[in-house]
């Protein structure tokens, strides 16, 4: 079936993936690896059993443009089905639409999207996610901690982001909260990722005698 093609597919995405963050902590924090295992299991349960950990919730924050939304929700759609509870945040500017079963939690409703979108030829795409980090940091803590006060002491299994969120994993780190990281890019882009620590560690990075021009 197509949910289960979807499964292994991310399952295998997930056991790539993460790893790959737990041990680069230095970039990404410390991540536990009890919601790994929480994940993985709620996608090997098999079709028509009981749900694999009925009641838990997972949290999720994607990037709000569509080639990291649809990942994401892929993702929802999938440990929704294994009898996990998916509350998503999302930025208020680009609210995906309402499914049934789903709770939905906008973030930064006051934020202009014009500060946050890039836009034009020549759009600083690096500069619009440092600001999307920074605009909606102080926002998101309040929604997350307004929902950790509603769940009444049921910690969630873990909040789930989009790899380019990384203010909003201080946030969950300041809070308390477990994170996996999702990256939506195509393999070529991990491993290339996966590269990085080692160029810098051999000097190959940032590169020798270039200068950063302000914008």
């Amino acid at each position: 079936s197509f949910i289960s093609t979807q499964s292994r597919s991310i399952q295998l995405l997930l056991m790539i993936t993460f790893p790959v963050y737990y041990r680069n902590q230095t970039l990404y924090g410390s991540i536990s690896p009890s919601p790994i295992r929480i994940l993985t299991k709620a996608m090997a349960s098999e079709a028509g059993k009981a749900p694999a950990i009925p009641g838990r919730r997972v949290l999720m924050f994607p990037l709000p443009f569509q080639g990291h939304l649809s990942p994401m929700l892929q993702l929802a759609d999938v440990l929704h089905a294994r009898g996990l509870r998916v509350t998503l945040f999302h930025a208020a500017f680009n609210a995906p639409d309402p499914v049934a079963g789903y709770r939905f939690v906008p973030v930064g409703a006051g934020v202009p999207a014009a500060d946050l979108v890039p836009t034009g030829s020549d759009a600083d795409f690096v500069g619009a996610l440092l600001r999307f980090n920074e605009r909606l940091q102080g926002a998101f803590q309040d929604s997350l901690r307004e929902v950790l006060e509603e769940e009444e002491g049921a910690r969630p299994a873990c909040l789930v982001l989009d790899s380019n969120l990384r203010g909003m994993q201080v946030v969950a780190d300041r809070l308390g909260v477990p994170t996996l990281v999702l990256r939506t890019g195509g393999a070529a882009c991990l491993v290339a990722y996966m590269a990085f620590p080692a160029l810098c560690d051999k000097g190959l990075l940032p590169l020798q005698g270039t200068t950063t021009t302000p914008t």
